[in-house]
């Protein structure tokens, strides 16, 4: 028989789950995300919002709101620390046993937070567990589903690895933590920051994704999703310039670094294993580049052109014309690998 989703909440013993929202200038779209989480079906939660000096009406929302609800935390920042530091702020405030940071543009179905903490009850070698993304057009219409992935190997590198090159949207950076995982990792506030977060979960503990619980996200209303994502991106974040042009070369070189130098996971490794580690991610990064470079290179040159399409059973000139979607073209890996955790309006 199925064990019940409330079996941990018996005589009113829920785990208590903190919700970081992060949030800047989005009053509007942070009320329905607000609304949404009143209406969720688990019963121990708390509410972390942390405004970035706001200004539109952010701060008479939250004030109104944690006056009606006692699970709501209100934090303004008097200057605005850019949206790494916010992000790392939240974090900082968490009392509950599990942690998840929500974006300030989603919503989660009512049932998502008590499937994926049932998830995290049931098997102790999780230390993640994220429901499945799905990206609403701005009619608000579903528009496409992100990738699920299979980060359940019992070897830390393999779940590493098979993550770096698969991973798209990372929809799974918006999962539910084990708390002592979040309070001992370091936020780094290098390129790409949520990648970077999610690898040092995967190094700790298993991630599972299910496909019954969804978190509704907004698709082509961020920094991350506009033409010039990455350069917009690299310059809020305040870093060089070149990252925008070589983002792979940026993204291995500063994975790598972070593992050998900074990371709170691998610091108690010995040396020769940083390393390892250090140089697995960066290559796995650098490889993935290269071969998206290629694939686009072959999807773009005459016959090589309509070789690509032949081997992926696609015809060229129906494709020419169809309408591109994040993940029908050959480089939308490209496009859709910048996660909105880093929609850095926030």
């Amino acid at each position: 028989m199925k064990p019940s989703r409330s079996h941990s909440c018996k005589s009113g013993n829920c785990p208590l789950v903190s919700i970081g929202i992060p949030t800047y200038n989005r009053a509007d779209k942070l009320a329905r995300v607000l609304q949404r989480l009143s209406e969720s079906t688990y019963p121990n939660i708390e509410i972390l919002i942390s405004d970035n000096a706001s200004e539109d009406g952010t701060s008479a929302l939250c004030v109104g709101w944690a006056a009606r609800d006692s699970r709501i935390r209100y934090f303004r920042q008097p200057t605005n620390i850019g949206p790494i530091g916010n992000f790392d702020f939240v974090r900082t405030l968490a009392l509950g046993d599990y942690f998840m940071w929500h974006s300030d543009d989603d919503s989660l179905e009512p049932g998502y937070i008590t499937e994926c903490v049932w998830h995290l009850e049931t098997d102790s070698s999780l230390v993640l567990v994220s429901g499945t993304p799905v990206y609403r057009d701005p009619s608000g219409k579903i528009a496409h589903s992100g990738n699920i992935l299979r980060l359940e190997a019992v070897s830390p590198i393999m779940r590493v690895l098979r993550f770096l090159w698969r991973v798209e949207d990372n929809g799974i950076f918006y999962g539910i933590y084990r708390m002592k995982f979040v309070k001992d990792a370091k936020f780094t506030k290098g390129f790409p920051s949520d990648w970077i977060w999610v690898v040092e979960s995967l190094l700790t503990g298993k991630a599972r994704m299910i496909s019954n619980a969804r978190i509704v996200r907004d698709y082509g209303n961020s920094v991350s999703s506009s033409p010039d994502g990455y350069k917009s991106i690299i310059k809020l974040l305040g870093l060089p310039s070149w990252y925008a042009c070589l983002p792979w070369l940026a993204k291995g070189l500063n994975s790598g670094t972070h593992f050998l130098f900074q990371s709170s996971v691998t610091r108690v490794l010995p040396v020769w294993k940083r390393i390892s580690i250090a140089v697995l991610v960066a290559l796995t990064l650098w490889l993935r580049g290269g071969y998206l470079h290629l694939r686009l290179l072959l999807s773009r040159i005459g016959p090589l052109r309509r070789l690509y399409f032949k081997l992926q059973g696609r015809n060229a000139n129906t494709t020419r014309s169809a309408k591109p979607t994040p993940h029908s073209n050959p480089a939308g890996e490209e496009k859709a690998s910048v996660p909105e955790a880093h929609d850095f309006s926030k």
